[in-house]
């Protein structure tokens, strides 16, 4: 798939729309998340669902993600100074240099997300430990605004 403007480059597999006790839900498997260039495969995982936000939706005329849940995905996130990480080589968390685009928590849409089972791999943590990995690693994150 050739990378399009403002998109983020991805591949799934099988998609599949159902109703669920949290409303609409797609359901997708074997899902890669790709570089821009769309030369490489960032992360992957096994499944994944998105669920609507039906409250958003009936208040506000707007259809959101209200949850997002990832199975069994393969994170990796490189170290690259005392305060800054890559998730993925390309998407910069935190940093003490204001002048680099970084992602926050403060960036995180409102709603749910879900990681189940997942393996994290930390590359460069430090120099006894080049490399750290955690597996069937699980978390919640809710974002509320």
């Amino acid at each position: 798939m050739a990378a399009r403007p403002n998109r983020i480059p991805h591949y799934i597999r099988r998609r599949l729309a159902v109703v669920s006790l949290y409303g609409p839900e797609l359901h997708f498997e074997r899902l890669e998340l790709r570089s821009k260039d769309d030369a490489r495969v960032l992360a992957r995982a096994a499944g994944g669902r998105v669920a609507a936000d039906i409250w958003q939706l009936i208040s506000s005329g707007k259809l959101l993600a209200g949850r997002i849940e990832l199975d069994s995905p393969s994170i990796t996130i490189t170290r690259l100074g005392p305060t800054s990480f890559a998730l993925a080589s390309e998407i910069k968390l935190g940093s003490d240099d204001s002048s680099l685009e970084t992602l926050t928590l403060d960036d995180l849409p409102a709603g749910k997300l879900a990681i189940r089972h997942a393996l994290v791999t930390m590359q460069k943590w430090n120099s006894a430990l080049p490399q750290l990995e955690l597996r069937d690693v699980n978390l919640d994150v809710t974002a509320r605004r």
